[in-house]
């Protein structure tokens, strides 16, 4: 299973695996690491939580709005 979004929604390198896909808006939530039994994921990503949620994966939110300033 991976977390994509853009242009890795849909590249043919990540044919083979089960996706959870996130929109533009929160392509900076894709950005995320699975680490024992938990998924950890950038703080405020509600839509991207539940996703992986409902999956069954267990997730830990971090601050991580300093490292997305453009």
């Amino acid at each position: 299973m991976i977390v994509a979004a853009g242009e890795f929604i849909n590249h043919h390198n990540f044919s083979q695996y089960k996706k959870i896909t996130v929109s533009t808006q929160d392509e900076h939530s894709a950005n995320c690491i699975l680490v024992n039994d938990y998924v950890i994921i950038p703080k405020g990503y509600e839509v991207t939580k539940r996703k992986m949620n409902e999956v069954g994966f267990k997730t830990i939110e971090l601050e991580m709005s300093e490292f997305q300033k453009d």
